[in-house]
């Protein structure tokens, strides 16, 4: 077989041999996990590499590592590249194509990629607040169970950060498909009330729940905030204390405008910020 790849002919005698012809790179079949690294360790090993099994039983993906050996992995890259402050991504392919057909053949043999790199992490008190946009481009499907999964087709969330890039934001927040408060494109959203009640997106509004996400509402209820999950307008937004977003490289960042809607005075919510990130950052 002759096959064009990178402007060249090249002959192709076993696909196998090859991983361009992986289901990942033609369908992004798969699923992954970025594992943030604080102080030469993974945060969270155990919450990300379960959600990544759970995440490729749902999709019938089979995986041929365990949990114990997925983490011991993760350490290794993690020490072999001398990583002290950084990420680790974990990328499984549900493996190479058999032919040109959505349908594959079970058992597949998967396919795993671990790679990490340095990054920089900023102090909370340090961070320059977050612009966000609304997404008018793109609607989260509370009814598909790909909402609900970290998979490798990520081209909605492509197309909303680069609607926010374009607009000189730094994140886009996306609506569901009912016209309720989502997620943004790689973190969840936190909204603060003026009588200082935090809310988030409840679950089935359409969004990953982020290891992050619960564990600020895990630190939000121990420290004896009003902590509420639930379906939210975006209309309340626009009389919001404040807004903030989670993630694993961002852990919290405040938001000092959602561009239309609302700006925030961050200076009026930081110590509510502060007390969250102390005591998330409590967590092993």
């Amino acid at each position: 077989m002759l096959v064009y790849w990178n402007y060249n002919l090249i002959e192709v005698e076993n696909k196998s041999d090859y991983q361009f012809f992986d289901r990942a790179f033609h369908f992004g079949d798969g699923i992954y996990e970025t594992i943030a690294v604080k102080d030469g360790m993974g945060k969270f090993i155990d919450e990300h590499t379960h959600r990544l099994v759970n995440n490729a039983n749902s999709l019938d993906i089979p995986i041929i590592i365990d949990v114990a050996d997925l983490g011991k992995n993760i350490d290794n890259i993690i020490k072999s590249n001398k990583i002290d402050q950084g990420f680790v991504k974990v990328i499984v392919s549900r493996g190479l194509m058999t032919d040109a057909a959505l349908s594959y053949p079970e058992p597949m043999k998967t396919s795993i990629l671990m790679w990490g790199q340095d990054c920089s992490f900023t102090a909370l008190r340090d961070k320059k607040p977050y612009r966000v946009i609304q997404s008018q481009h793109e609607r989260r499907n509370p009814y598909s169970k790909v909402t609900y999964t970290k998979t490798l087709n990520y081209l909605s969330n492509i197309i909303a950060k680069h609607e926010a890039d374009k607009t000189g934001c730094d994140e886009a927040i996306f609506l569901n498909t009912n016209g309720d408060l989502s997620e943004g494109t790689t973190s969840n959203i936190f909204i603060i009330g003026n009588d200082m009640k935090i809310s988030t997106p409840s679950i089935n509004c359409g969004l990953l729940n982020g290891v992050v996400r619960g564990k600020i509402v895990q630190a939000a209820k121990e420290l004896g905030f009003d902590m509420e999950e639930a379906v939210i307008s975006p209309d309340r937004l626009i009389d919001a204390k404040g807004v903030f977003l989670t993630s694993t490289i961002l852990d919290i960042m405040p938001v000092n405008e959602v561009v239309g809607v609302a700006k925030y005075d961050v200076s009026s919510f930081m110590d509510t910020l502060a007390a969250l990130d102390e005591r998330y950052h409590s967590y092993s």
